[in-house]
C-alpha cells in the first residue's frame, strides 16, 4: 500500500472514531437528561403524596348557595368531598337523578362526591347512591350507608369511616349490636395498621348545640373512648366546633348529652395534640336554607369552641381539611351570606410510624368498653410511663430500666434471659387483650399478653415463640399449657395478637400486622381457676434481644 492511500486510510478511521465518539457523548447526555427530570417528577410526586385536601358539609338543597359552595369545591384542589347527608330537600318532586345531575354539573367529570345518608335522603338513597357513586375506587362496606376508606390508597394517611346511625331499619349503633362492632374493628384495625388519622362521618348529631336527645349515645362514647380524631357530622343547619374532648375512668366516663361536664375538655385551644382527644365538627351550612340559630343557653356549649347560626355571622360554606403524616388542619370557608371563618390544628407530638398496606376488614370478635390503650405515640423516655389514654403502665414497666419509649415503640431489651410484665388498666373478669409488636430474635423468646394477671406468677397467657400460638397457665410459679396451635413467625416482624377470656372460655389468633385478620380462633382452652384480674403484656427476652409494641388496648367483654 502506498503512503498516500495509508494516509487517507488512517483519516477515514479517525473521522469514524470521532464520529462515534460524539455519538457516545450524545446519548449519555440524553440519559443524564431523562434520568434527571425522571428524578425532579419522583419528587414533586412524592411531595404531591406527602399530604392531601378533602371537604365536607352536609344539608344542600338546591339553592344560590348550594351552588355557590359545589363551584368552590370544584375549584378547590380537594381530592374530595363528603356529603354528609340531606341532599336533595325536595325528593317529592326533584328526583334523585335530576338533583345528582345539578351537583354533578357543579364539578368536574368524575369528582370524588363521596355521599351518605341523611333523614331526607332514606326514600331514595338507592338512586342517589347510582346517580353519584363512589368515585374513590377502594371503599369497603355498603356505599352510602355504612363504609369506610383509606385515602391515599396504597399508602394511606387517614382512615374515613362513614355510618348512618338510626338511617335505615337495622342500622342501630348501641352497644353490642354487630354495627357498633364493626365501628369499633374499623377503628382497632387502622390503629394496628399505624395509620396516622382516623375520621368519623355521619349525619346525624348527637352532642351539639340546641338539641336535647341524642339517639346512638353509645356511639358517640365507642367514639370518644377511641380518641378518632375528627367527628364530621351535619343535620344542624349552623356550624360548631368542639373543644377537643375525651373519657376518662373517674370524672368523665361517658359523654353527658343534656349538661356540661368540664372534665370531658382535655384542650379548649385552637392547637391540639393528636391522640390527647377529638373533635366534633358539625357542618350543616351546604346551601338549604335557612339556617339556625344557637342557642346560647344551652349548657352543652361549654363542650364547643366556636359556633356559628343564623344569629351569629350567619354564613353558608364548606369544612376543608389538609392532612399530613405530622398534622391535620381545619378551616371552615366562607363562601356566601357572611364571613364567618374558624380554624384548628392538630399535630403529632412525635414522629408517625410508617403506615401499613391497607386491607378489607373482616369479621371477627369486637371488644366492649375500653379498659385501658396505649398507641405508644410520645416522647422517647425511659420507662413507659404514662399511656396515651392518661392511665400509668405498672408490673415491671414503670421500674425496670429494661422498658423505655424509642421512636414510638414501647420497647423491653433484655439483660438476664428474664421474663417481664407490664400491666395497664383496671380489674376485669371477661376481657380481651389486642396487642402489635415484634421481637428481634424468636430463638427462646416469646411476646405475648396476659389476663387475669394477679401477679408475676397468676395468670393467662398466650404468646408467639416463632413456631406456635400458644395459651399458658401459671399458677403459684407451676406453668401448664392450655392450648398450642402451628404458627411459624419471624424475627423483625410485625404480629397482632388477640387474647380473649369469657367465664372458663380462653381463645387466642395471631396473624401479620396489617393485614386480615382471620375469622376463627386459632388456639382455645377451658379453665377456672382464675376468676378475674388485670390485663397487660409479658414476654421473654434472652440477653440482647428487644421486644417492641406499638399498640395495646384492654377492652372487656
Amino acid at each position: 500500500m502506498t503512503p498516500a492511500l495509508n494516509n487517507h486510510r488512517n483519516r477515514s478511521l479517525l473521522r469514524s472514531n470521532l464520529h462515534l465518539f460524539l455519538g457516545t457523548v450524545c446519548l449519555l447526555m440524553l440519559v443524564a437528561a431523562s434520568t434527571f427530570f425522571a428524578a425532579i417528577g419522583s419528587r414533586k410526586g412524592a411531595q404531591a403524596d406527602s399530604s392531601f385536601s378533602f371537604t365536607a358539609a352536609g344539608d344542600y338543597g338546591q339553592t344560590s348557595s348550594t351552588t355557590a359552595n359545589l363551584n368552590y369545591i370544584a375549584g378547590s384542589g380537594a381530592s374530595f368531598n363528603l356529603a354528609l347527608g340531606d341532599l336533595n330537600y325536595d325528593p317529592a318532586t326533584v328526583s334523585a337523578d335530576v338533583w345528582s345531575s345539578y351537583v354533578k354539573s357543579n364539578l368536574p367529570v368524575n369528582f370524588p362526591f363521596e355521599i351518605i345518608d341523611g333523614s331526607h335522603d332514606s326514600s331514595q338513597i338507592d338512586a342517589l347512591a347510582a346517580d353519584l357513586p363512589d368515585q374513590i375506587g377502594t371503599i369497603s362496606g355498603t356505599y352510602a350507608k355504612e363504609y369506610y376508606f383509606d385515602y391515599p390508597p396504597g399508602n394511606p394517611l387517614a382512615r374515613f369511616i362513614m355510618v348512618s346511625p338510626n338511617m335505615f331499619p337495622g342500622y342501630n349503633y348501641s352497644k353490642g349490636t354487630s354495627h357498633y362492632k364493626w365501628v369499633k374493628r374499623i377503628i382497632e384495625k387502622a390503629r394496628a395498621a399505624n395509620i396516622p388519622w382516623v375520621i368519623v362521618g355521619m349525619h346525624q348529631n348527637c352532642l351539639v348545640i340546641g338539641t336535647q336527645t341524642c339517639p346512638s349515645p353509645d356511639l358517640i362514647n365507642l367514639l370518644l373512648s377511641e380518641k378518632v380524631d375528627l367527628i364530621l357530622q351535619a343535620q344542624k343547619h349552623d356550624y360548631q366546633s368542639s373543644k377537643q374532648l375525651a373519657l376518662n375512668s373517674t370524672t368523665c366516663p361517658a359523654m353527658a348529652i343534656t349538661s356540661y361536664n368540664p372534665n370531658c375538655v382535655v384542650n379548649d385551644t385552637t392547637s391540639l395534640t393528636r391522640g390527647a382527644g377529638t373533635v366534633i365538627v358539625v357542618t350543616g351550612t351546604g346551601g338549604t336554607v335557612p339556617l339556625l340559630s344557637i342557642s346560647t343557653t344551652d349548657p352543652k356549649i361549654g363542650y364547643f369552641r366556636s359556633w356559628m347560626g343564623a344569629n351569629v355571622n350567619p354564613t353558608w360554606g364548606v369544612s376543608r381539611f389538609t392532612v399530613s403524616a405530622t398534622q391535620l388542619t381545619a378551616q371552615f370557608v366562607p363562601v356566601s351570606g357572611g364571613t364567618f371563618s374558624d380554624g384548628f390544628t392538630i399535630t403529632s407530638s412525635a414522629p408517625t410510624p410508617t403506615p401499613s398496606p391497607s386491607v378489607p376488614a373482616t369479621p371477627s370478635p369486637s371488644p366492649g368498653t375500653v379498659l385501658a390503650q396505649d398507641s405508644f405515640q410520645r416522647a422517647d423516655q425511659s420507662l413507659w410511663g404514662t399511656a396515651s389514654d392518661g392511665q400509668v403502665w405498672t408490673g415491671d414497666a414503670n421500674s425496670l430500666p429494661n422498658f423505655s419509649i424509642s421512636g414510638n415503640t414501647g420497647q423491653v431489651v433484655g439483660t438476664t434471659g428474664s421474663s417481664y410484665n407490664a400491666i395497664l388498666g383496671p380489674t376485669a373478669a371477661n376481657a380481651e387483650v389486642v396487642f402489635t409488636g415484634s421481637l428481634s430474635d424468636l430463638s427462646n423468646n416469646n411476646l405475648g399478653a396476659v389476663l387475669r394477671w394477679t401477679d408475676a406468677n397468676n395468670w393467662y397467657k398466650a404468646y408467639i415463640d416463632g413456631t406456635n400460638l400458644v395459651i399458658q397457665m401459671n399458677v403459684n410459679g407451676t406453668l401448664t399449657t392450655l392450648a398450642r396451635a402451628p404458627f411459624a413467625a419471624t424475627a423483625l416482624t410485625s404480629y397482632t395478637l388477640r387474647f380473649n377470656v369469657v367465664g372458663t372460655a380462653l381463645s387466642a389468633k395471631v396473624w401479620p400486622a396489617g393485614m386480615v385478620e382471620p375469622d376463627s380462633w386459632m388456639a382455645t382452652a377451658a379453665d377456672s381457676t382464675f376468676s378475674s384480674g388485670y390485663c397487660g403484656l409479658r414476654m421473654l427476652v434472652q440477653n440482647g434481644v428487644t421486644a417492641q409494641h406499638t399498640w395495646f388496648q384492654a377492652t372487656t367483654q
